[in-house]
């Protein structure tokens, strides 16, 4: 019976050889590579909360490492502190500030709205107004196209709120077991790259901190600066517009444009020159965080040419939407330590400068 069997044995080994041949294992790749982008692409959104949650947790991680390396303990054992404590600061933040920004948002709101009467009532019989405001004329009216924004923003931070409490769930525990996470992605590699793996995702996570640590300086001092400004001409809201300024700049060149917008509409409902005001402090912000502050610290954080950036932003925006901008440059950040690392280095064989 043993005879058989090896020569059954030896003739499958055999046909198996023979319809394994280039063309069919090429095939074999280009349908497991077609196959693994329509899965990204389906599931791109779920993907890029990933990525938010693994970003949240190198930041975690990198503070915990830090502040055991100066107590001397374990980074296990300070990561539910830093946890606690950025908790507590984000509620007493919220505790502090919460009817303060509530109370002017609706004030916000309700000039918004009296700004877009006036101006509807003042432009509306030109060519232009006429054109702006058809869209609202046919749907009712200002106040209904309004509250029907409103009603689809309530609904889309409901949606914002909840995503966010999954990706800071998740990133808790990436954070919590980063080597456990970070060896199981490394064995997902054959063993003779798994080493560069390891560097690759290492230096990663040493640019994400590097940056972020960079943008929290750049949101404090346009959302500082912006506060004072605006409190010192005496524009209304003017907390509530210093806070969307700081942290629209996490999204540069465009948060600055975007955070303009509704600052100049809430000064102009007291006059023209508050609204010039608006403009020279927010433009004088944005030459100091991008001339000043950005050169001296982003300078020993991570350099990233503007041109990379713009189009990052360009490319993000128009795959991903919304999440997409507010993620566009560190996915920029991680594309080019992997092109410098992965193909500069191990492909073309250029040495780092």
């Amino acid at each position: 019976m043993t005879a058989p069997l090896s020569v059954g044995r030896s003739a499958l080994v055999s046909m198996q050889r023979r319809l394994r041949t280039p063309w069919a294992d090429g095939a074999v790749r280009l349908a497991l590579i077609g196959i693994a982008t329509v899965l990204v692409w389906r599931l791109h959104d779920v993907l890029l909360l990933l990525f938010f949650a693994v970003l949240i947790a190198t930041v975690l991680r990198g503070i915990a490492d830090k502040l055991a390396e100066w107590l001397h303990t374990s980074p296990r054992l300070m990561l539910p502190v830093v946890a606690i404590l950025l908790t507590a600061v984000t509620l007493a933040l919220g505790f502090w500030i919460g009817p303060r920004i509530a109370g002017q948002a609706n004030d916000f709101y309700s000039r918004l709205t009296t700004q877009l009467h006036t101006l509807r009532d003042q432009y509306g019989n030109t060519p232009v107004g006429h054109a702006l405001t058809h869209h609202l004329t046919n749907t009712g009216g200002l106040e209904k196209d309004v509250s029907t924004y409103a009603f689809s923003l309530a609904s889309s931070t409901m949606t914002t709120i909840t995503s966010l409490f999954v990706v800071v769930v998740m990133s808790l525990y990436l954070a919590e077991s980063a080597r456990m996470y970070l060896d199981g992605a490394v064995r997902l590699f054959p063993p003779r790259h798994r080493s560069l793996v390891r560097q690759v995702c290492e230096e990663i996570a040493h640019d994400l901190r590097r940056w972020l640590l960079g943008q929290a300086v750049d949101m404090l001092t346009v959302g500082g600066l912006a506060a004072i400004g605006l409190y010192l001409v005496g524009v209304p809201v003017p907390f509530a517009l210093a806070i969307l300024a700081g942290l629209l700049t996490i999204v540069p060149y465009f948060g600055a444009l975007a955070a303009a917008i509704p600052g100049v509409l809430v000064a102009m409902t007291q006059s023209w020159m508050a609204a010039l005001w608006v403009i020279v402090i927010f433009l004088g912000c944005h030459i100091i965080e991008g001339y000043v502050v950005s050169p001296l610290v982003q300078g020993r954080m991570v350099r990233m040419p503007p041109a990379i950036i713009i189009g990052s932003l360009t490319v993000a925006a128009t795959l991903f939407g919304p999440l997409g901008i507010v993620l566009g440059t560190p996915l920029a950040v991680v594309a080019l330590v992997v092109v410098r690392r992965v193909y500069m280095e191990h492909v073309l064989g250029d040495p780092p400068d």
